[in-house]
């Protein structure tokens, strides 16, 4: 007895860490998922499986998280208790935003739908069971996002936001949680109408801006402050002076802008090649577009803006009469929106990627 009380002791002291770094600092989460791994109980064991998949995924490693998922998904799969059904919740969470970010999104919606599934199967008068199927709303509405369905997919974010501090009120680690959905919920909304927006004039830049500033607002109050809270909104609202067409004040505040993240380095230099090339100035487009690809080393997180980078290399050298490089780009263009189409019939425009079609015609 006084053993299975110390080893209990001593899983719950290292999730209480693993849920103390979760959001600020991948590394301490490997280092205490490893430590979690010896665990003797199999329902912690696969916690820090999990742990380590979300630290892999957000350092940019989304092969090795999608593949530890996978593992915890196929061994737990006959098991019934309501931890390891919880372990099979976050698993299929991390795989959606995996397959989303890969524009799998068939893959993305299956899982969302299975997730479900297992929520229902939990006690309806649990809090966690009302936090995960808002969590599920909350991908759908990413899913219809994608398909263009901006305005259903904006009402469905609209409604879960003022459920979530009833949700998250009593859970343990809820202040924290409500700030992340709250924060998230924000960004998503803001999304949905910078994405359906292509008038550079178009008050729902507005919109777009407003509900950034919101999500950011809340980000400050973390409790240690994330990291990138600061960058990440000011490439935010950098994409919102790009879908307003003023691409030198865009510029001006991407030179500010300084950053080791490997992947915000490469999301700074997809947005200075998008804003050289639409200012005509073709070999500062070429240069941050290939250090892009370079930075890339194709772990990125997002196919979409690939495929833009693609295709500003692709029109850039035939403008420069630069033909082999230029047929070179423009099968790899084609090949992603190919994959976009298959995918879900050319759900990931944006208002920097050309109309589809037009995209593919000239390409």
């Amino acid at each position: 007895m006084h053993t299975t009380s110390q080893t209990k002791s001593n899983d719950e002291y290292l999730l209480d860490k693993l849920c103390k770094y979760t959001d600020t600092n991948n590394d301490s989460i490997l280092y205490y998922s490893n430590k979690l791994k010896k665990s003797k109980d199999s329902c912690y064991v696969f916690k820090a499986l999990n742990f380590e998949a979300k630290a892999l995924y957000q350092k940019g490693e989304i092969d090795s998280s999608e593949r530890i998922s996978k593992v915890v998904l196929n061994q737990i799969k006959n098991k019934e208790d309501d931890c390891y059904k919880k372990n099979k919740i976050t698993s299929l969470s991390r795989l959606f935003w995996i397959y989303k970010n890969k524009n799998q999104f068939q893959k993305a919606f299956d899982v969302v739908i299975e997730r479900c599934k297992i929520v229902e199967e939990l006690n309806p008068k649990d809090d966690y069971y009302y936090a995960n199927m808002l969590s599920t709303k909350n991908n759908l509405a990413i899913i219809k996002s994608i398909l263009g369905l901006y305005s259903e997919s904006r009402e469905i974010l609209q409604k879960t936001l003022p459920q979530l501090p009833i949700v998250y009120k009593n859970l343990e680690n809820g202040d924290y949680f409500l700030k992340l959905n709250q924060s998230s919920t924000y960004n998503l909304i803001a999304e949905t109408f910078l994405e359906s927006t292509k008038d550079k004039n178009n008050k729902n830049l507005d919109s777009a801006s407003y509900y950034f500033k919101k999500a950011y607002k809340v980000a400050l109050t973390f409790t240690p402050q994330h990291q990138n809270t600061e960058i990440l909104y000011q490439l935010r609202e950098i994409e919102v002076l790009i879908a307003r067409k003023k691409f030198n004040k865009a510029l001006l505040e991407l030179k500010k802008l300084n950053s080791s993240d490997y992947k915000i380095t490469q999301n700074i230099y997809s947005l200075k090649a998008i804003c050289f090339y639409n200012l005509n100035n073709g070999k500062s487009a070429i240069y941050f577009s290939r250090k892009f690809i370079q930075e890339n080393n194709f772990k990125s997180s997002s196919k979409k803006r690939l495929t833009v980078v693609y295709d500003i290399l692709a029109n850039q050298y035939f403008k420069n009469k630069e033909i082999d490089s230029a047929y070179k780009y423009s099968e790899l263009t084609i090949k992603e929106l190919n994959l976009l189409s298959k995918s879900k019939n050319e759900t990931s425009k944006s208002h920097y990627l050309y109309d589809f079609e037009n995209s593919k015609e000239l390409n």
